[in-house]
């Protein structure tokens, strides 16, 4: 990397353009046609997805945004894959820390499975597992009642929900306390997690 020029020429040749204005700006690009070959620290204005991102010296981290925060389709998921239908879901990246929400109705549960999870899964792969991370809640749309809790990152890539005030860790799983069949048809999950990127 040929490093930091201070110009005190009006005149630049090739060799300054190449190597040092292009490592010294910002550079418009896509996330598909960022340079092949990035030095550590350089910046890039990702135009498809309205993200500043800075090279790691192993990867790209979009350090900033100045459109809209990116969405993604969580897998949901109790004892199989079940049918969901996300009314939001949101999250941006600063760096390593990704900030993300989301609500979703779940219309097709696995009814009667109240031991099992509710999980989603995350939007960014973890730096790690076993964390609280944020909030979460559950309304039960057949009783009109609300369970709050709190989400936690069970894996690396999935986060699942623990109620308030209750006495075992199986019992903590928002889909067992306060539910005798699990998640019922139409029932709304919600969530906002705040973690570390792998």
């Amino acid at each position: 990397m040929p490093g930091f020029k201070t110009f005190t020429n009006a005149t630049l040749t090739a060799a300054d353009v190449n190597d040092y204005l292009m490592e010294q700006s910002v550079i418009q690009a896509t996330t598909t046609t960022r340079p092949s070959a990035p030095h550590e620290g350089m910046v890039v204005a990702a135009t498809n997805t309205n993200a500043l991102e800075v090279y790691s010296g192993s990867a790209w981290l979009e350090f900033g945004r100045w459109g809209a925060a990116a969405t993604w389709t969580p897998v949901v998921t109790q004892s199989y894959a079940v049918g969901a239908t996300v009314n939001h879901a949101v999250y941006f990246s600063l760096g390593k820390l990704v900030v993300a929400w989301f609500r979703i109705t779940i219309p097709n549960p696995n009814l009667g499975a109240a031991s099992n999870a509710v999980t989603v899964s995350l939007p960014v792969t973890a730096a790690r597992a076993d964390m609280v991370a944020g909030t979460g809640f559950i309304f039960d749309s057949s009783a009109s009642l609300g369970y709050s809790g709190s989400t936690y990152i069970n894996t690396t890539t999935t986060c699942d929900f623990r109620q308030h005030g209750t006495g075992t860790a199986a019992a903590n799983q928002l889909g067992v306390a306060g539910f005798t069949a699990g998640i019922t048809t139409n029932d709304v999950i919600g969530g906002f997690v705040v973690y570390e990127a792998a």
